[in-house]
């Protein structure tokens, strides 16, 4: 299979193959899929900054010191 990533502009419904790559696909049945760009940073559906401040910001978030943290990371490490 022969796969190649462009950039474009749908314009009136259509999608425009680049010159340089036209003659490989010049009648060939091919398979598209369309990627639309995002405007946001983030492709993903929510603001992952806002989760991570509200993470911290719960009370049982706060109670945890950096010691444990690191205790909980080295053990992680060594598979306990």
């Amino acid at each position: 299979m022969l796969a190649e990533e462009f950039k474009t502009i749908v314009a009136n419904g259509r999608i425009q193959i680049p010159d340089s790559i036209k003659t490989q696909f010049e009648g060939q049945e091919v398979r598209v899929i369309v990627l639309k760009a995002s405007d946001k940073k983030s492709p993903l559906p929510f603001d992952l900054r806002k989760l991570f401040k509200d993470t911290q910001a719960l009370p049982q978030a706060q109670a945890i010191s950096e010691d444990e943290i690191s205790a909980e990371i080295e053990a992680y490490r060594q598979g306990l």
